[in-house]
């Protein structure tokens, strides 16, 4: 908490006079590129970078995360190889890169990479651009990268657009210091989530192994069709979705996709994700919309829907080894119908629920309280950068 507290008042310290001595430039003018570009036109690119592209088609073949060379995929991805295994494509250094082809991201990496199909760029100067400050500055006008892609059906980046963008460049100094708050924020807000993701983690063991050993002892199993009926819900576009609206719409996922003006499902109820992060399991304390990206339940007389939740959570690991993964993640209905529940009193169902309940609930104001540290400290990030690099002043063409 001190070192959050300490790093929002150098954050304050460092915008505060970020607006002197700030020198306005075209992006051509400061970067050097991997390749010559085509229909450039007044453009003249600085001498360029060679670098070696591994053929993505092929990266199943040589992930191994205990190696030490970073794969720069086209998309956000954590993966590794060893050296032996990629030495005739090993690249070395910092660099930032977007996509050569697919969904605008900006990505920034220093250190022994492989690289597929991507748009390498680094600062042509280091005492006078910083290649990670390069990465914040596009990092921060996304939206207007994404504006410059173009395509049918795979995007390309239309080079001549982005490189005419201009970068606002502060003194060496000024963004040494802008990198550290970022940097540093970054840091603390992976931690966060780190946390958070060892905290959700271990709620589900505990689930899954209270579970286990309570069914252990049950002796007598229905298909999931027996105790309840197994809904389809009703898809929306999102023209049809609004924020003010006042029932949440899941489609693909646990968490809410927006708003609408009604429900097809009633609260507490459980729910199962059949696309996208198909065999998820969600539980909704309110009325909501399901959308056919999702599975709700409604029980019979004899069954708790809390209890049918617990028991399904502790069923994930089954249901995702079940997705058909050709083309999009799907979990048919017929897995879902045939999974075996326990057939056990409502008096025991409710035992195990209230003592589950009472267990989580630390957990659940712990995961509460992170979410909410995560949102603040992203918001914050947010203001930070909107403040670093709202800089307005245009280039003059002669």
């Amino acid at each position: 908490m001190e070192k959050k507290n300490n790093m929002l008042n150098v954050g304050e310290i460092i915008t505060s006079n970020i607006n002197e001595n700030i020198e306005l430039k075209y992006l051509w003018e400061v970067t050097i590129w991997d390749k010559n570009f085509s229909n450039l036109k007044d453009i003249v690119l600085n001498k360029k970078i060679k670098y070696k592209y591994f053929l993505v088609k092929d990266i199943k073949k040589i992930v191994n995360n205990n190696g030490n060379v970073k794969i720069l995929t086209t998309n956000e991805t954590n993966l590794f190889t060893r050296e032996e295994l990629v030495l005739p494509f090993l690249n070395k250094g910092q660099v930032v890169c977007i996509p050569g082809g697919g969904n605008p991201i900006v990505q920034y990496f220093n250190g022994t990479f492989i690289t597929t199909d991507n748009r390498l760029a680094v600062s042509f100067d280091e005492n006078i651009l910083r290649t990670k400050y390069l990465y914040y500055f596009l990092k921060n006008n996304i939206n207007t990268i994404k504006s410059f892609y173009r395509g049918s059906s795979l995007l390309h980046p239309d080079m001549s657009k982005i490189l005419k963008m201009q970068i606002q460049i502060p003194t060496i100094k000024h963004q040494d210091n802008i990198i550290f708050l970022l940097d540093n924020l970054n840091l603390l807000i992976n931690k966060l989530k780190n946390n958070l993701n060892c905290e959700i983690n271990l709620r589900k063991l505990i689930i899954k192994k209270y579970i286990e050993n309570k069914t252990n002892s049950f002796k007598d199993f229905l298909s999931l069709k027996e105790v309840c009926a197994i809904n389809t819900g009703k898809r929306l576009t999102r023209a049809n979705l609004n924020k003010k609206s006042k029932y949440p719409v899941y489609h693909a996922g646990i968490k809410p996709l927006g708003y609408y003006n009604y429900s097809n499902a009633p609260k507490n109820t459980t729910m199962i994700i059949n696309t996208g992060d198909a065999g998820k399991i969600g539980f909704s304390k309110e009325d909501f919309w399901s959308s056919d990206g999702c599975y709700w339940l409604k029980c019979n007389d004899s069954y708790n829907n809390k209890f049918l939740y617990y028991f399904l959570l502790s069923k994930e690991d089954f249901l995702k080894s079940k997705i058909r993964k050709g083309g999009i993640p799907t979990l048919n209905k017929e897995v879902v119908q045939k999974l075996k529940v326990p057939f056990v009193s409502y008096e025991e169902q409710n035992n195990i629920v209230t003592f589950l309940d009472n267990l989580l609930d630390y957990s659940n104001e712990l995961i509460n309280n992170l979410n909410l540290e995560i949102k603040n400290l992203e918001v914050k990030e947010k203001y930070y950068i909107n403040k670093l690099f709202s800089y307005k002043k245009e280039i003059k063409n002669d």
